[in-house]
């Protein structure tokens, strides 16, 4: 993997105070505030606080399934976000609603699951990158479960994503080395998104953090 296209990290679900400050120390390139029910939930306003304390050079992109476009829109307008990633089923007429809102960087989750591996559908046209991340019947997202490496090979994308599902700083060279291997998605693969995996009993781990973006950013593409 020697060339000069490094990979990127995005670190997700932020919570606390000391989730922020392994962020500000380490740099990921992209933080991750979640709005959508589950263990990594926060409010409108614990996300207020947790942006003043984070450094103005680390976009937030904010994590939503099927929330109101106002609440959506609110937090880009208000710049307690920097970007809205869409994780749910969130249809064409959503999107439209919400890009008549806010021109912040849109995101979209693509879970990939038997039958369900074509990521170029029409409610993602407007996403400037995707995330690939494994379906799961029970959660939208968060499972720590990695994809299918037989579904990854059939798996067709025409925008730049990160991958997400299970990646940690154990398995993080492998799972690169799986996806630059597959010649239909090594030319838009843009790096990882990590949450569970840089956490210890259920909260983020500074040294896990500094753990995984150091073995990303010495990765090449």
């Amino acid at each position: 993997m020697q060339s000069s296209r490094q990979l990127k990290i995005k670190i997700c679900g932020l919570q606390r105070e000391a989730d922020v400050e392994a962020v500000n120390k380490y740099r990921p390139d992209w933080a991750g505030f979640v709005f959508a029910p589950g263990r990594h939930c926060v409010t409108a306003e614990q996300a207020r606080r947790l942006r003043a304390s984070l450094r103005k050079d680390i976009p937030v992109l904010g994590v939503f399934v099927q929330a109101p476009v106002a609440f959506v829109a609110n937090l880009a307008q208000e710049g307690i976000i920097d970007g809205i990633q869409l994780h749910g089923d969130e249809d064409e007429l959503y999107v439209e609603e919400l890009r008549q809102q806010t021109t912040v960087p849109l995101w979209r989750a693509c879970r990939i699951r038997p039958g369900q591996t074509d990521c170029r559908f029409p409610a993602v046209q407007k996403a400037g990158h995707l995330i690939l991340d494994a379906f799961s019947v029970k959660s939208y997202g968060g499972t720590g479960r990695r994809i299918d490496p037989v579904l990854l090979q059939q798996v067709k994308v025409d925008k730049p994503f990160l991958l997400a599902g299970g990646l940690n700083a154990d398995n993080v060279e492998d799972a690169v080395r799986t996806v630059v291997s597959l010649p239909q998605l090594a030319p838009y693969f843009a790096g990882v998104d990590v949450s569970g995996g840089v956490e210890t009993e259920g909260v983020k781990d500074a040294q896990k953090i500094k753990d995984i973006i150091g073995k990303v950013r010495g990765m090449r593409l």
